[in-house]
């Protein structure tokens, strides 16, 4: 069995989403393959997990309790720098996808056509954001929940008794917005980046209440910019409008959240390059900055010179589509 599990962006809600504020993300149409009749040529650390989490918590169909289960080969080369198994992430969600997919390949060749995919996807997510999760040593889990079920999701975390649990919607994007996608030519650490950002709460919490709370706030703005409501089903250009100015207020949050913390979410190169565009596009860091990749939104497309001046800062525009399909099964 062969199964693909897309990439990601986060396009609002970094930091703020672990305290509870909506973000937004978006599956991508890079793919990571996975195939269950390869034998695995890298063990990915989520992936070990996975399989760990199956051998003490088999999942409840026929005959599974005797399966032994094997990390299957994988591809992860659409998302990653170089090698395809070990090659620099290009931030697009690869850890999150590798776990996907290669659970997609695992248990779709015991259960598929047993069950549906759609079956399949609700019992791989929650092995696989407690795997990556235990392999990355904490983490929102949105990026996992598109790797999943794909497509444009709010998602937010919300306490339970049986532990935080991570509520989904599926929304659709205002389309007369246009998306670009430039890959930095440095990488950087989520972990590290958001440990320092909570260490930031103990040493100079008025800093940290000031900055964390005005990027909850604009995260809970783009959200309700472009949630469905009762009488609007659809964005329209008041919510791309209501969009931007969220994100703009985002990029300033982080901004000073960063500074305060001692970590660049927000490169110089980035506000520099912000400086060129209109005041209706914004320019920003997806998920926790500090490198990887930065997401242009705009009205139109960027034009020559901004093009031009990005080249020259080794920014490299990738191709892709946003709202791409989630897991799949390819027998």
């Amino acid at each position: 069995m062969k199964a693909k599990a897309p990439g990601k962006l986060v396009l609002s809600g970094a930091y703020s989403v672990l305290r509870g504020a909506p973000a937004i993300v978006t599956a991508v149409d890079r793919f990571v393959t996975a195939d269950s009749d390869r034998p695995a040529t890298f063990f990915a650390p989520e992936v070990t997990a996975a399989l760990e989490y199956l051998k003490e918590t088999p999942p409840a169909f026929p005959g599974s309790t005797q399966v032994a289960w094997q990390a299957p080969w994988y591809d992860a080369g659409p998302l990653r720098d170089g090698d395809p198994s070990t090659g620099r992430k290009l931030g697009l969600g690869s850890s999150a996808a590798i776990v996907a997919a290669s659970l997609g390949a695992t248990l779709g060749a015991h259960f598929e056509p047993a069950i549906p995919t759609s079956k399949l996807r609700d019992l791989i997510h929650p092995i696989a954001r407690v795997a990556h999760r235990q392999a990355q040593g904490g983490g929102s889990g949105i990026d996992v929940a598109a790797a999943v079920y794909g497509g444009t999701l709010a998602a937010q975390i919300l306490p339970s008794e049986e532990g935080n649990q991570l509520k989904t919607q599926t929304l659709a994007l205002p389309e007369n917005l246009v998306f670009e996608v430039w890959a930095m030519p440095s990488s950087a650490s989520t972990k590290d980046f958001v440990r320092a950002v909570f260490e930031l709460e103990k040493t100079s919490p008025l800093s940290f209440r000031k900055y964390f709370e005005a990027q909850a706030e604009a995260s809970e703005k783009a959200a309700k910019a472009i949630l469905p409501m009762e009488n609007q089903q659809e964005p329209d250009a008041q919510s791309a409008r209501l969009f931007i100015q969220s994100l703009q207020e985002q990029l300033h949050a982080l901004t000073h959240l960063g500074a305060a913390a001692g970590v660049p979410i927000v490169l110089d190169d980035v506000l520099e390059m912000n400086a060129e565009l209109p005041s209706d596009a914004c320019f920003l860091p997806s998920g926790a900055g500090g490198g990887d990749i930065t997401i242009y939104l705009g009205p139109e497309a960027t034009d020559s010179q901004f093009r031009e001046k990005a080249t020259s800062k080794n920014l490299q525009l990738i191709p892709l589509q946003l709202n791409a399909a989630g897991l799949q099964l390819e027998p």
